[in-house]
């Protein structure tokens, strides 16, 4: 069975893993998060650069902080 494990860690070195058992709903997940991420950022002019493609995203901040996302697919018995 595959399973989708989506991290998410920010320059706060917090690390928070989620486990999906649907690949949409995984992209679904990192989007939403990404999105509300960087509207927040954009609404305060705070985003230096910006990264998103099917299984990474990345917002660096101008403060030097950042939010990195990465979907993995995994086998699981």
């Amino acid at each position: 069975m595959k399973v989708y494990v989506l991290t998410h860690c920010a320059a706060e070195e917090n690390y928070t893993p989620a486990v999906f058992l649907d690949e949409a709903k995984a992209r679904a997940a990192m989007k939403a998060d990404y999105d509300e991420n960087l509207n927040n950022a954009e609404s305060v002019g705070a985003v230096f650069d910006t990264d998103f493609d099917d299984n990474f995203a990345s917002i660096t901040y101008t403060d030097d902080t950042y939010d990195v996302y990465q979907l993995f697919e995994v086998e699981a018995e």
